[in-house]
């Protein structure tokens, strides 16, 4: 199900999560979920198996009466039952937190507007490029160059494009 959900959530909003490409489950975490699950049950049947064990089980049959045990067992039942009452709404409630949390991370205002947005990544070679003044002279002639192009109406040059989580790879000296 969580595989399901996480490609969902990229089908349903390709491009317009920020850093969506990190999103994933987590194989340790999921690991750990499953044997804490085993561990409850196993725990809990052993309980029950236990109590069960205890109790003298023929006066309530011959006389064909129902009898629930021990108060006691009755209480741990009812216990457990609580417990796992309020684990689901605190689930529930968690998973609607969360929901709500990615539709306002949807609605924010970014600042400028994506839509027909096209961001690319140039890395000019070296050996052509060794000075931080001519690699800054070749973004510029490109960015020139692309300005001239009628399909595009702006240009800009960042080493750093907002929303992606990454940082400058730009050293600056003082």
């Amino acid at each position: 199900m969580a595989f399901a959900l996480t490609r969902l959530i990229g089908v349903l909003n390709p491009g317009t999560l920020p850093r969506s490409e990190n999103v994933g489950v987590d194989g340790t975490m999921l690991l750990f979920a499953l044997a804490l699950a085993v561990l409850v049950g196993l725990t809990m049947g052993v309980i029950v198996a236990f109590q069960s064990s205890r109790s003298n089980l023929r006066p309530g049959l011959a006389d064909g009466v129902t009898h629930s045990g021990l108060r006691s067992a009755r209480r741990l039942r009812d216990t457990v039952v609580v417990a796992e009452i309020a684990l689901a709404v605190m689930l529930l409630a968690s998973w609607g937190l969360v929901g709500r949390s990615l539709v306002g991370l949807l609605r924010v205002d970014l600042g400028f507007e994506p839509t027909g947005l096209v961001t690319g990544s140039l890395t000019p070679p070296a050996s052509r490029y060794p000075t931080t003044a001519a690699r800054a002279g070749f973004f510029e002639q490109v960015a020139s160059r692309l300005r001239r192009s009628p399909w595009i109406d702006r240009v800009t040059v960042t080493t750093r494009l907002p929303l992606t989580g990454s940082t400058s790879r730009v050293r600056r000296r003082s």
